[in-house]
């Protein structure tokens, strides 16, 4: 039996969000290039213009920029050095948490390699910041606080309305990892967020495809990682992929509730896990005060080579699928041992995961 438990790394695209794609490509009057000036370019362009608004509508503001990127880990490595660098005048201090995806530590150990300054607050065991280590973290010449809204690993959901109010009271910026957050909770992001990174085949949508909020409130300006045409008001270069955002934008129309509309779905699926999981299981993920679709766990001793046969057949992992080390930093972070990480399963579940698919994976 293979079946397939690896939601977090990515979803397959919905039919609806394939329909769609196939839909701008077979039309002829949206295959131009959006950045042409005759008349098929300004169609595609009206078309990107009327995407932006909607995604902003689902961020819950009137106004904002949204970038158009290759998917999360462009999305924030553009929010990082574009927002660092722009404002360097204003400080050279970031801080950010010890349990953050690799596109966002690489991207601030190339920062500090160019003179910036980078605390990593630690996390508590459930994978939470201490709104008060944060305040103590703050210094003069803090520009600029990133932090993951949903754990792609722990599945645990950051407080981002106080963060956000102590980075509005110091005057400092926040960016949001939101690779996960769509379908998960909530899209409406305080307005004291600068900017958010979101991709969209975390979200039963195509991979190649995310997006960069910039907040309007105040306007913020970012300096571009990828140079050519200029396109996106000189943000991000390259031709936009219109077929590619209307599947993105498709799947936010049918995922963006999905944690409400699915709640009783997920629940009856982690109360099978609760309830029939032995009871050496330890929990890395907290069993209730996360995303209900992710599911992280350290099984008692048992055979390396069998659970190497379990990840196969039910496609499962163990951490991060960006992550090229057969351990995790992030359950490093939160205190589990080199044997903890070894039996370790993060096991995320979808729209259309069943009962007897999660007892198949528990009676294996």
């Amino acid at each position: 039996m293979h079946l397939y438990f690896d939601h977090m790394a990515s979803t397959a695209c919905h039919p609806e969000v394939i329909k769609t794609m196939v839909q701008y490509l077979e039309n002829m009057e949206l295959t131009a290039n959006a950045s042409a000036t005759h008349r098929k370019g300004i169609i595609c362009q009206n078309e990107i213009e009327q995407f932006e608004t909607k995604f902003l509508h689902y961020l819950g503001k009137k106004s904002g920029q949204i970038i158009w990127t290759s998917g999360a880990t462009e999305s924030i490595n553009l929010a990082l050095q574009g927002l660092s660098q722009q404002y360097r005048r204003c400080g050279m201090h970031i801080i950010s948490t010890n349990t953050e995806h690799k596109a966002s530590l690489a991207t601030l150990d190339k920062l500090k390699q160019e003179g910036f300054d980078v605390s990593l607050l630690a996390v508590n065991e459930n994978g939470l910041i201490s709104i008060e280590d944060l305040e103590r973290l703050i210094q003069e010449d803090t520009i600029l606080v990133s932090v993951t809204h949903v754990h792609n690993e722990l599945g645990c959901i950051q407080n981002i309305d106080k963060i956000g109010q102590i980075c509005h009271k110091k005057g400092i910026m926040l960016h949001l990892d939101c690779a996960q957050t769509i379908g998960k909770t909530s899209m409406l992001l305080p307005d004291t967020v600068s900017a958010a990174s979101f991709s969209a085949h975390k979200c039963y949508g195509p991979q190649g495809i995310g997006a960069l909020y910039l907040s309007n409130n105040p306007k913020r300006k970012i300096k571009p990682i990828i140079l050519g045409g200029g396109q996106q008001s000189m943000a991000r270069s390259g031709t936009i992929p219109l077929f590619l955002i209307a599947g993105f934008i498709k799947a936010i129309d049918l995922f963006h509730n999905h944690h409400i509309t699915s709640k009783q779905h997920y629940d009856d699926l982690r109360q099978r896990f609760i309830n029939n999981l032995h009871a050496k299981v330890s929990w890395n993920s907290h069993q209730y005060q996360s995303a209900k679709q992710l599911i992280h766990i350290s099984l008692p001793i048992v055979d390396l080579n069998a659970l190497k046969k379990l990840k196969q057949s039910f496609c499962l992992s163990s951490h991060s699928a960006c992550q090229s080390s057969s351990y995790s930093h992030v359950l490093s972070a939160i205190g589990r041992t080199i044997k903890q990480q070894e039996t370790a399963l993060r096991i995320s579940l979808a729209r259309d995961t069943t009962l007897e698919q999660v007892d198949a994976l528990i009676l294996d």
